[in-house]
């Protein structure tokens, strides 16, 4: 369907050229009969069409320059230079784009070929196009949402619960993330627009939250001050909002304790660690057990 509006439009253009250069035939053939100069005839002809031509190529050359400096006098605006860059270059070759369309437009029309066959071949290509970069399109669609939106900004931690990482470049079509190991993931922007999406570095501080479980036999009430002072003791662990601890869980097997303490959003995997190490030793120096499952193995006599 689309290769014959792609044909057709041509054709109409081709005959077009075609009438032309006919009419033209008809009035040389004319003018020899009245005794008329060819040359006048072609002479003309080709000054019609060589003022069209000039005039298409300065409108042209001219049309390029001005679009190249408004371009970029947009782009040096105060209010984009508080997007991000991004955003900025973006926003700036979409005009760019725009208005160089509408120029090379003007220059046909002012060539004198047919504009309703030019605009079908172009409107037909551009949906072309479109099909075949329905994914690419998708991502910059994409694109255009987080830049809108700001779900996250470069440097950021997020999570889509498939990737993570800090977000290290974003680019139109993808997405660049740093994972704490140092792999690089590009990851398509159509999924992270359309993804849950948890960033970590939108505030300044995070809760570690801690399950320990504890055996039944246990003083609960010991093993909870010994939590609690562990977390006020560490360096990392904020006093505002204080640690807070308490029974949150009686298993199978053991009873569960929950320790929450707060610190900036940077600290948190050091105060996670920390606090784990720090909680095995002291429950081994204060003999309190933390249960696992076992199994009895009884060996049947003969």
């Amino acid at each position: 369907m689309m290769k014959e509006i792609i044909l057709n439009a041509a054709d109409d253009v081709a005959e077009a050229i075609s009438e032309t250069v006919s009419e033209m035939a008809e009035e040389v053939s004319e003018a020899g009969a009245s005794g008329a100069s060819t040359w006048d005839i072609i002479k003309g002809y080709l000054v019609e069409y060589g003022l069209r031509l000039l005039i298409a190529l300065i409108v042209l050359f001219a049309g390029i320059k001005l679009i190249n400096f408004f371009v970029k006098r947009i782009r040096n605006r105060k209010s984009l230079k508080k997007l991000d860059g991004t955003a900025a270059t973006m926003l700036g070759s979409f005009l760019g784009i725009s208005l160089k369309v509408i120029l090379f437009v003007t220059v046909i029309a002012i060539l004198g070929i047919p504009m309703t066959s030019v605009i079908t071949i172009i409107g037909t290509v551009s949906l072309a196009i479109g099909l075949a970069l329905q994914g690419s399109l998708a991502n910059f669609a994409g694109g255009l949402m987080i830049i809108i939106f700001k779900p996250f900004r470069l440097g950021d931690f997020i999570d889509n619960h498939t990737d993570s990482g800090v977000v290290t470049d974003m680019g139109v079509f993808y997405t660049t993330l740093t994972t704490p190991d140092n792999r690089v993931i590009t990851v398509p922007n159509s999924l992270l627009s359309n993804a849950t999406v948890v960033n970590y570095s939108v505030s300044e501080t995070r809760r570690v939250d801690l399950d320990i479980a504890v055996a039944y036999d246990t003083d609960t009430d010991i093993a909870k001050r010994l939590l609690l002072s562990l977390g006020k003791a560490n360096p990392l662990s904020l006093e505002e909002p204080e640690p807070f601890c308490a029974v949150t869980k009686h298993g199978e097997s053991a009873v569960m304790l929950t320790l929450r303490v707060w610190c900036k959003s940077a600290d948190y995997w050091n105060l996670r660690f920390e606090l784990l190490e720090n909680i095995k030793k002291a429950f081994e120096a204060a003999g309190i057990e933390i249960p696992y499952n076992y199994v009895n193995v009884i060996e049947k006599r003969k």
